[in-house]
């Protein structure tokens, strides 16, 4: 642009530079050298001094006594013409001269005429912009270095240190400038020269005292800026209140005239403020939330203590009082007792009604702070997390109330190389468990299917909930995700937990970028939910051990077929044999086949004769009945609970290629293949495996472990009906003084069974729990059944408890059935049982 001018103007030279306080700058010349030089010096200082729109012109600068003695004249310099390079300020009427734009020579010259004269105008406002443009950039970049400083010292940043770190980057991003800290009460800031300024002078967190820098301006405009002596009084400042921890106050001043600051730094020093107020608040919230979960815990314990001995001594009496309903129905008899038993049923019933609605306002509490989770990403195993979702469903009173009429099915249809997912595998758990629960309260009979697949390319990840529940109106189905509305459909029993679990499952599929949508639902006939993941980062796994891995390099085709033909089409094995299909096997004849599928109600004897001693059954049982594992006296018939998820289809496949392999049966079947089915013998070789002993009944002997009475009375009434032998204690600490005691006295019998309380004074639980451990394994006797037994229902109570040694956990309050259920799983027959006295 300075080499159109010289063209244009066809004069010796063209200078563009800038002025400040102190100095003119050449930054750019024609025929000219660059230089700095003294404004005093500069006649381009009387250029900017002209009136807007002009064109200051000396045709004969030796004639003018302006500048006759110059040292530019002297040195030769005899015309000149220039214009001001101004900037108006977007928004005002008010224009900044800050340069100039001039030609010069070394003879007289003519005026220039009016076309030069506009077109030097015309290329000086051009420049304006480039460098006002240019400018902008170089600020940006320095924006970005004072927010990177920031943003490095974010990680380290906490209550006791944030005020002191933030401070330090203030000042090495404002070297010059005074920063401090101020807390005041009335709205006054103090400045440094003994300044008071009230808060509400502050406009858009910056002030400046316009009557000192005009003062400075006019009565020392003649001093240069390195020897200018200010009174360190601040002539500007960037000020943010910080309303959220209080009456105080964050300040950048200086008392440099040439300091100026901007809406950068005004948005700068006002991050550093909201990040100061974002750990003191998160450090506060923090501390809220930690009482909060000290109080619920206290209240869970003193709400749930009296609801458990409530139930379980309504179900003791009424064990009690069957015989009464016989008596009374005999002919003849009519006694006021008749509505003994039913009113035990009522206080049995609503102490449960109550436990239900007390865990329903444990589980809003515990819901709220979820929209400032912390997302903790990393790599999910995908078939893990349907399990832990499955079985903890599965595990609920919520599904043993169904009593069978709802069944569960898994229908999972990623393919075997999606194995891993990075997310906050916690809250996909819990969105999941939300939907699930949902579908599960709104279903009295039928089935819910949970069903995960693919989108192409791997765009989405669906998880689906289908039920045959009660269904929504469609008028009501944008109305199922908010918390606060209640939605024809609900059962009137349970409005507050559906519409607080379909909330939190819409809040929670937001934080990990998916949509929570319904896509059908009608009265009567159920509803089906969707929760997509979008661009899920998908993994396989890498270890040679994987499950695909092995799937690979197995010999054992990857082959099934169902012996049964009437039990095709029950639901357990269709499922199971679509989650085997997406696994990579597929259906083929008989004589094929590797795995058979069958359900557990088919005679072993059966299912032997319907395949060829080189194949494996996988027979689909009730998850109650058993976990997984071997079933009967042939070891290729393995055990897989429905519903049938990926996580134990994987073991049991696992299984199954060990034995596949062990036993060598891909030898066996080129001599089969062609024989009649009917001839084929045993196996020889494939020997039973044996479950793990089971104590005898006979030798129970329970440690009641409890501080309160109640519990204490309504174990103790439990141990004596069933004529087990029992002991009880008040802390933890008795406990293991009388679990020593009875290892000490060994012929009155150890302990088999500790039903431990967690909360107690003196010594919880987990501790007491880690101590009989340690007695158990310092005289190295077979450890005995320790569970749980706490009012407290958090996922870190159960893992303290379960690291501590403990064998499981129960909630209080549980039912009678809950430990008689308990004792039939580890105590095998009720012959020569002891009778029940304290001990």
């Amino acid at each position: 642009m300075v080499d159109v001018v010289q063209d244009i103007m066809e004069r010796d030279c063209t200078i563009l530079g800038l002025m400040d306080h102190d100095n003119y700058t050449r930054i750019v010349t024609a025929n000219c050298p660059l230089a700095v030089l003294p404004r005093r010096e500069a006649t381009c200082a009387h250029t900017i001094m002209q009136e807007s729109g002009t064109v200051f012109m000396l045709p004969d600068m030796l004639a003018d006594w302006r500048f006759a003695q110059s040292p530019h004249v002297e040195a030769g310099l005899r015309s000149y013409a220039g214009t001001q390079l101004r900037y108006h300020l977007p928004g005002t009427d008010v224009e900044v001269a800050f340069g100039s734009l001039c030609v010069a020579s070394y003879s007289k010259q003519p005026p220039l005429s009016p076309v030069q004269a506009s077109t030097l105008q015309r290329l000086a406002q051009s420049m304006v912009h480039m460098i006002v443009e240019r400018a902008s950039l170089h600020r940006k970049g320095l924006q970005e270095e004072v927010f990177a400083k920031l943003a490095a010292a974010l990680p380290d940043l906490k209550a006791h240190n944030v005020v002191g770190r933030i401070m330090d980057v203030l000042r090495e991003c404002y070297p010059t400038c005074h920063v401090s800290y101020q807390v005041h009460q009335d709205g006054i800031i103090h400045l440094r020269g003994n300044m008071d300024i009230p808060y509400t002078e502050v406009q858009q967190w910056l002030w400046e005292d316009t009557d000192a820098i005009h003062d400075i301006v006019l009565r020392d405009n003649h001093i240069p800026g390195e020897t200018l002596q200010l009174t360190g009084r601040t002539l500007r400042a960037v000020i943010v209140k910080m309303k959220a921890v209080g009456c105080t106050y964050l300040v950048v001043e200086t008392d440099d005239l040439k300091t100026i600051f901007d809406d950068v730094d005004a948005g700068f020093v006002l991050q550093c403020a909201m990040t100061i107020c974002n750990v003191l608040m998160g450090e506060h919230l923090q501390a809220a939330l930690a009482a909060k979960e000290q109080f619920l815990r206290g209240v869970t314990h003193e709400l749930r203590t009296p609801i458990h001995a409530i139930i379980a001594s309504a179900e003791l009496l009424l064990e009690e009082t069957q015989f009464v309903e016989e008596i009374l129905a005999s002919p003849g008899r009519t006694s006021g007792l008749k509505s003994s038993p039913s009113m035990l049923k009522v206080i049995r019933d609503q102490g449960q009604h109550l436990l239900k609605m007390v865990n329903k306002v444990i589980q809003l509490e515990q819901l709220d702070p979820i929209d400032q989770h912390d997302l903790t990403m990393s790599m999910h195993n995908i078939g893990l997390v349907e399990s832990d979702v499955v079985s903890s469903v599965m595990d609920s009173s919520l599904y043993k109330d169904k009593n069978g009429r709802v069944v569960i099915v898994v229908d999972n249809r990623l393919p075997s190389s999606v194995e891993l997912l990075f997310i906050d595998g916690d809250l996909l758990k819990q969105a999941l468990l939300c939907l699930l629960l949902n579908a599960l309260s709104t279903t009295n009979e039928g089935h819910i299917l949970f069903k995960t697949s693919l989108g192409p390319d791997s765009s989405y990840l669906d998880y689906e909930m289908v039920d045959t529940g009660v269904g929504v109106v469609p008028e009501d189905w944008a109305r199922v995700f908010l918390t606060q509305e209640k939605v024809e459909g609900d059962d009137s029993k349970t409005p507050v937990s559906r519409r607080c679990a379909l909330s939190n499952a819409a809040r929670i599929t937001s934080l990990l970028n998916g949509a929570l949508t319904l896509v059908s639902s009608a009265p009567g006939r159920g509803s089906h939910f969707r929760l997509r993941l979008h661009k899920p980062h998908i993994e396989s796994e890498e270890n040679p051990q994987s499950m695909r891995r092995r799937l690979e390099q197995s010999t054992m085709p990857l082959t099934y077929f169902m012996p049964i033909e009437q039990d095709i089409e029950t639901l357990p094995l269709v499922y199971a044999a679509r989650n085997l299909e997406s696994l990579g096997f597929v259906q083929t004849l008989r004589d094929q086949a590797s795995i058979a599928i069958a359900d557990v109600m088919v005679e072993p004897d059966v299912l032997r004769k319907a395949i060829y001693d080189w194949q494996i059954v996988i027979v689909v049982t009730d998850r109650t009945e058993t976990s997984k594992g071997r079933s009967g006296p042939d070891t290729r018939m393995l055990r897989c609970p429905f519903p049938t998820v990926r996580a134990q289809l994987w073991s049991v496949i696992d299984a199954a290629l060990d034995i596949y392999k062990q036993h060598d049966l891909h030898a066996l079947r080129p001599r089969l293949t062609n024989l009649d089915v009917d001839s084929r013998a045993p196996s020889p070789g494939l020997a039973a495996v044996s479950h793990m002993a089971r104590r005898d009944r006979s030798s129970i002997r329970i440690l009641i472990v409890d501080d309160n009475d109640i519990n204490v009375k309504v174990l103790a009434t439990y141990a004596k009906k069933r004529k087990f032998a029992y002991a009880t204690a008040r802390n933890g600490q008795e406990a293991v003084e009388r679990y020593g005691e009875a290892v000490c006295h060994h012929d009155a019998g150890v302990f088999t069974l500790v039903l431990m309380d967690l909360q107690m004074p003196v010594m919880d639980g987990a501790e007491a729990t880690r101590q009989i451990r340690e007695l158990e394994r310092k005289h190295e006797l077979r450890p005995s059944l320790v569970y749980m037994v706490s009012g407290q229902s958090l996922d870190k109570d159960k893992k303290r408890s379960l690291d501590a040694g403990a064998d499981g956990y129960y909630v209080k309050p549980f039912s009678i059935s809950s430990m008689d259920d308990l004792i039939q799983l580890h105590f095998k027959d009720r012959a020569g049982s002891r009778s029940g006295e304290q001990v």
